[in-house]
């Protein structure tokens, strides 16, 4: 329940400050930025993944872990729990570590290019980057944290070289961020989207919806006749457990097309009078997130790679309301994403608390949803009572 408290309270904070634009006390923002992120800061999430990070962490005896196993195919992030476990021994300091990496470089990120630091938290908190990511999936929370910075802090420069590097970083915590290194080949293409980037934005996406249908067919199938010649090794040949099970979302889809809706419409209303071709390749990238969702529609664990790359959100969105002229349209648009996120939210913790409570450590409901804070060694361990292989998705 806190959770949606806390929500509530940055709803109300980021109306008043629609309202009193030209009383703003940016100080004052950044006081209760500040409160909410420490309170984030040294949370112990609970998640479906939780246990099997913890048993990750436990049985680790190597920098570089078992290169034979997809468990620990991403260097990266095994390495970073080496170095906790050698230096504190404790799962915990590594939640609080991986807690201040992803906050810090999100936190910065917002205090460098977003116009309202507020808007960009509650987006954090209701995105689904809060419970399902930062809360649960750290590799991908890593890997989001690092591309956000590396988007916002290189391509507007266009250092493309140090874009690369913190992308590989990125990758070395979730193999999926590889397809952000397609990103900086959008901006050849922004004055062309810019001259219409409606008719485009339906054209490539009705083209992808199309395609979709031909990757259901034969994905499988591909996939199929490598692993027959090839012999299933599980680091090697682990990218193509994305297409091993199909399992449409109509929800996911539906929330994908009123996502793209909205950003569009929000396009359309701001002033774009002096947008420069980074502030298209932003909107394009995004355009880009919800065509590979249409792409891969038949598989929901390739939903993460839009989630990844939709992290650009917490400054693209909070940017766009800025310029769009007039009060009412202001409101309009951002009780449109007050909404969508107050249902994100809900039904990502609703989903947590089942899954949590399948597994039989907790029996928690979304008005009892517990907080720990990383400090709290007895709570922590009583989670933890055993060091067994736990039924956990690792990919994420």
């Amino acid at each position: 329940m806190y959770v949606l408290l806390i929500y509530a309270l940055l709803t109300a904070a980021v109306c008043c400050i629609i309202f009193r634009q030209e009383k703003r006390n940016e100080k004052n923002e950044w006081i209760l930025y500040g409160i909410i992120a420490v309170f984030f800061l040294i949370r112990f999430s609970i998640g479906q993944d939780t246990e099997g990070y913890s048993w990750m962490f436990h049985i680790l005896d190597s920098p570089l872990g078992d290169l034979s196993s997809h468990m620990m195919r991403n260097p990266g992030y095994t390495f970073l729990n080496y170095l906790v476990k050698i230096t504190f021994g404790e799962f915990r300091y590594f939640v609080l570590l991986s807690n201040l990496i992803i906050l810090g470089l999100c936190s910065y990120t917002v205090y460098k290019h977003s116009r309202n630091s507020l808007f960009s938290l509650l987006l954090f908190v209701g995105s689904g980057m809060l419970e399902v990511y930062y809360g649960s999936g750290m590799k991908q929370g890593l890997a989001m944290a690092v591309y956000l910075f590396a988007f916002y802090e290189f391509l507007p420069k266009k250092k493309y070289l140090w874009y690369i590097i913190f992308i590989l970083v990125a990758a070395s915590f979730q193999e999926v961020a590889l397809i952000l290194l397609i990103v900086p080949l959008l901006e050849r293409f922004a004055d062309r989207f810019a001259k219409n980037p409606y008719r485009i934005t339906l054209i490539v996406s009705f083209i992808a919806w199309c395609l979709s249908w031909l990757i259901n067919k034969y994905a499988i199938r591909l996939e199929y006749m490598i692993t027959e010649q090839t012999g299933y090794a599980p680091v090697w040949t682990h990218l193509l457990a994305y297409f091993h099970r199909r399992s449409f979302s109509y929800a996911g889809s539906a929330m994908e097309i009123v996502f793209l809706l909205g950003v569009m419409l929000m396009c359309y209303f701001a002033d774009k009078s002096r947008w420069d071709r980074f502030r298209w390749m932003e909107i394009m990238t995004f355009v880009y997130s919800c065509v590979l969702y249409y792409l891969f529609a038949g598989y929901s664990i390739m939903s993460r790679a839009s989630d990844l790359i939709q992290i650009i959100q917490l400054i693209m969105i909070p940017n766009l309301l800025s310029e769009i002229p007039g009060m009412r349209k202001k409101l309009a648009a951002a009780a449109a994403v007050f909404a969508v996120n107050a249902v994100l939210l809900y039904t990502d913790i609703s989903v947590k608390c089942t899954q949590v409570s399948e597994n039989g450590r907790l029996d928690i409901t979304v008005a009892k949803f517990p907080y720990i804070t990383v400090f709290e060694k007895a709570r922590i361990d009583a989670l933890f009572p055993e060091e067994n292989e736990p039924e956990a998705d690792m990919n994420r």
